[in-house]
């Protein structure tokens, strides 16, 4: 019998030459077998490369990646076991790597026996080199005591680079340690996200000294590294800065990393920073003059220019016949006493740079002013086609300190001049899937049909196919709009399904099976609501403690979605309305739940639902209208279970997080998951996405042929009461019927079906036990507890309300005399007070009277003999009364 890790330890290097005949250089292929890349000219490198001491393959350019068997299977387009035994055949007698867990190495317990000393000395030794530490992240520096040096440690905890305090005459002033992997390790504890720019310094000293900006750091400008993935994912689509000393070795470097970057790495802009000679980052910092050297744009050599940044021309006397540029400014000639004279109409200039396909006719406007130091100031507008009328683009500028001041026909001369020359890009407004692109769009980037990650300009435009999308929410012109939706953006980590998954269920035995299906039936909504015409909703239920936020926050971390969900209890009709369409195929967190809930908000749900548009008015004082269509599914959390209406309840998958005690085995996949959301986890998605075109050719057959497995079952048939839970049962198992072919699930059919139906049967139980008949027997149990509700002994006649006599071991009748019915419903409504229901809730006397004594309900037996003068009532020696049937079996009424 073959051992699978004994595959899987093959050397990746030996199979990938083999099979190619293609050569590494290192750890670089000539090219990538599967996209090519590399392999176009003189100069152009491959992005295809292996990690030896992991033993995988990875392509920057097409996204392929894997261990030996991966490569194998997607070269020779072989299924899994194919693979496999390809490899044991044609590979067997090569070595295999040690894949097990390897004991600590000499630098690593360094690291830990460094990292646990006091920091007073290096701190000082910092802060005299200007450096303000107390604004520094945390571990950003150690302290060696032995050696009296400051200590730096790269990303991978593969480096020790020392700085000596008070290096001795002749002696090198920082050294590495020795063990340390110099080659493409970096320092990325300076790093910010968030932030557009990234400088690149040589040395750590210099990257700290950049608090309050982005940077990393290569050590040493002898670093050439040849890595690209580590560096794409700090500089893709970022403006990058080459920020190296200006020496021989730091100018060396700088030409180094230029064509590295440019060649290889998708950047906004890349440019050099001009740092006087024989000065770096640090001397100007300690001089106090390193802010005002960054702000001054003489300082910066651009090698890729940021589109935006390109400036316009500032004279053109050749644009029309009725005006032209001086000074960055319109002017047009008119005729006064006999001379012709030049008259400006602006301060500034324009370029119409792109026509949205909205509603409004938006385009994408920048706007240029030339300061009096002779500074280009430039600003990029979204404006519609209504802010585009003189009157209104007169205070659209001004508001950014622009100004026009022709006339009317002045600024149609221009306006449509410039409109000649503007191209056309599809304007992102809903995001998530788009429905005749197929693509995915992220707020910070897009995922291709090809399943390709492109990243927008800093005008926010991607192209694709020859055809240009705007992302509104990467655009600088709209720097200060779209809080939310940004949250919703792409962070790629390392972990895949599969370990997501198994770590998932792992952390969640009860709900995590169920969260995972929830979570590829949202990615693919619009393909099962467009065949079955209703989506459920996830209920989360539980007190605090329980885990529903931590279970939330990992679902929506697939997406990248970093909102914090949006309350129900003070929502607004028309934010409600607002915020399922923002997103397709995604997933929307609502919160606080309760009976205390708006009454649209019931009305939102049931209607969210089966997927109907909702219409609000577009304004308090307007008959004007606007339609919200629901696109993405809904998560609901809340302390209470959904008792206000049948109709809402049984629309919900409810999972219970009532259980606060978690074992060591869910603490500890937790804690991994969390560290893994760190990282991202948005390329999930990214794998799931690469296999929609196979879900959506098998959801509608694979989903009915599931439901008519399911309805010919008769026990489900007797289970459950409501035909929409054998439905939610058959759209929660359809995902993995689906994709087990394509993706690896931490749990079977059989086990899955087994969780599944086990709680759809704790939600019918839930329901059942929220009949208003089922409450009216528990509330006159309490009753009875509280002595409110008396049984008849055969002494007390006068006061008893009721009378039981047992048939069997766990059956029986119950008489309630009529004349304390009423009583018995006042009781009813008492209790419904007391466990949190409220009027609208509540049957009525007439109803829950009416239910009761209706020959629908089961319990209640009419009397044999039809002649009795009181309809419904039997007589026997407690009197006139009602007769009902109970049980003592769980799920039985009475």
């Amino acid at each position: 019998m073959t051992n699978i890790d004994t595959i899987k330890g093959i050397d990746i290097k030996t199979v990938i030459s083999k099979e190619t005949n293609l050569n590494f250089r290192k750890n670089t292929l000539e090219y990538c077998p599967f996209c090519q890349s590399g392999n176009h000219g003189k100069g152009s490198t491959s992005a295809f490369s292996v990690h030896p001491g992991k033993n995988i393959f990875h392509c920057f350019s097409c996204e392929k990646k894997g261990g030996v068997i991966e490569f194998v299977r997607q070269y020779k387009g072989l299924e899994n076991g194919e693979a496999i035994k390809y490899l044991a055949n044609n590979f067997g007698n090569i070595p295999a790597y040690v894949l097990e867990k390897k004991p600590k190495t000499d630098l690593e317990k360094k690291i830990f026996a460094i990292n646990n000393n006091n920091k007073t000395k290096a701190e000082k030794y910092l802060n005299d080199r200007g450096i303000n530490t107390n604004k520094l992240p945390a571990n950003s520096f150690s302290y060696d005591r032995y050696t009296d040096a400051v200590v730096f440690i790269d990303d991978k905890r593969q480096l020790i680079n020392k700085r000596f305090i008070a290096p001795e005459q002749g002696q090198p002033k920082a050294i590495f340690e020795k063990g340390s992997i110099i080659k493409n390790a970096l320092y990325t504890r300076l790093y910010d996200d968030n932030k557009e720019t990234v400088y690149i310094v040589e040395g750590v000293i210099n990257s700290l000294s950049l608090t309050g900006y982005s940077s990393i750091a290569i050590f040493t400008s002898s670093n050439s590294a040849d890595d690209v993935g580590i560096f794409a994912k700090f500089l893709q689509n970022k403006n990058v800065v080459l920020a190296f000393d200006n020496d021989e070795a730091g100018k060396k470097c700088s030409e180094y990393y230029q064509e590295f970057i440019i060649n290889q790495i998708n950047v906004k802009s890349l440019s050099v920073l001009l740092l006087p000679e024989h000065k770096d980052i640090n001397d100007l910092l300690k001089e106090k003059k390193l802010s005002k050297f960054l702000k001054d744009t003489d300082n910066y050599e651009y090698i890729k220019a940021d589109l935006l940044n390109i400036p316009l021309k500032k004279n053109d006397r050749s644009i029309s016949e009725h005006f032209f540029i001086k000074y960055s400014c319109y002017y047009i000639t008119e005729q006064r006493r006999g001379y012709q004279i030049e008259i400006d109409i602006s301060d500034c200039i324009f370029e119409f740079l792109y026509r949205l396909t909205d509603n409004e006719g938006t385009r994408l406007i920048k706007i240029q002013q030339t300061q009096i130091k002779g500074e280009n100031r430039i600003k990029l507008l979204e404006l519609t086609s209504e802010q585009l009328k003189k009157d209104k683009f007169e205070v659209e500028l001004s508001k950014h300190g622009f100004s026009f001041y022709g006339k009317k026909y002045h600024l149609d001369r221009i306006r449509t001049h410039l409109q000649h020359q503007e191209k056309t890009a599809n304007a992102i407004q809903t995001f998530g899937h788009q429905l005749e692109s197929n693509i995915f769009a992220f707020s910070n980037c897009i995922i291709t049909e090809d399943n390709k990650v492109l990243y927008p300009n800093s005008l926010g435009m991607i192209e694709d196919k020859g055809t240009t999308y705007y992302l509104p929410t990467a655009s600088l012109a709209n720097q200060l709009k779209f809080a939310e939706l940004k949250s919703f953006s792409y962070k790629e980590g390392n972990i895949n399904f599969s370990d997501f998954a198994k770590l998932f269920v792992s952390a969640y035995p009860i709900g995590g099976s169920v969260g995972i299906q929830f979570y590829l039936l949202a990615l693919f909504r619009d393909v099962v609501f467009s065949s079955l015409d209703f989506f459920p909703y996830l209920y989360l239920y539980g007190e605090a403690g329980g885990g529903k936020t931590s279970f939330v926050d990992l679902l929506l971390g697939l997406f990248g979605d970093a909102s914090k969900g949006y309350g129900l209890k003070n929502i607004s009709q028309a934010g409600l309305s607002r915020i399922a369409a923002q997103k397709r195929n995604t997933m929307t967190y609502y919160k606080e739940y309760s009976k205390e809930v708006p009454g649209y908000v019931e009305d939102y749900l049931k209607t969210g639902y089966d997927g109907q548009s909702r219409t609000i008015s577009a304004k308090s004082v307007s008959k004007e209208t606007i339609s919200f269509n629901v696109e993405s599914a809904g998560i609901i959390d809340s302390n209470f279970l959904p008792t206000n209406e049948t109709a809402v309840f049984t629309r919900m998958v409810i999972l219970d997080f009532e259980d606060t005690n978690f074992t060591e085995m869910q603490t500890k996949a937790y804690e991994d998951l969390k560290e893994q959301e760190k990282q991202g986890l948005a390329q999930i998605t990214k794998e799931v996405l690469n296999h929609r075109a196979f879900f959506v050719d098998n959801f509608k057959d694979v989903y009915f042929s599931t439901l008519d497995y399911l309805k010919k079952r008769k026990q489900l048939k007797q289970k459950f009461t409501h035909e929409r839970t054998i439905k939610h049962i058959a759209l929660f198992l359809t995902p993995y019927f689906i994709l087990s072919e394509k993706l690896k699930f931490p749990f079977n059919s059989e086990s899955l079906e087994d969780t599944i139906i086990v709680h759809a049967e704790a939600q019918e139980e839930k329901l059942h036990a929220f009949k208003s008949t089922n409450i009216f027997w528990q509330g006159l149990e309490t009753a009875k507890k509280e002595h409110k509700f008396v049984e008849f002994n055969g002494h007390n006649l006068s006061q008893a309300h009721y009378y039981k006599k047992m048939l069997t071991a766990n059956t029986g009748e119950i008489y309630i005399k009529t004349k304390h019915l009423n009583y018995a419903i006042s009781l009813y409504a008492k209790y419904c007070k007391s466990i949190g229901l409220d009027n609208k809730t509540i049957d009525s006397y007439t109803e829950l009277k009416s239910k009761l004594l209706s020959k629908g309900y089961e319990p209640f037996q009419q009397p044999e003999d039809n002649s009795k003068k009181r309809k419904g009532c039997n007589i026997h020696l407690f009197g006139y009364s009602y007769k009902f049937l109970f049980s003592l079996e769980k799920n039985k009424e009475g």
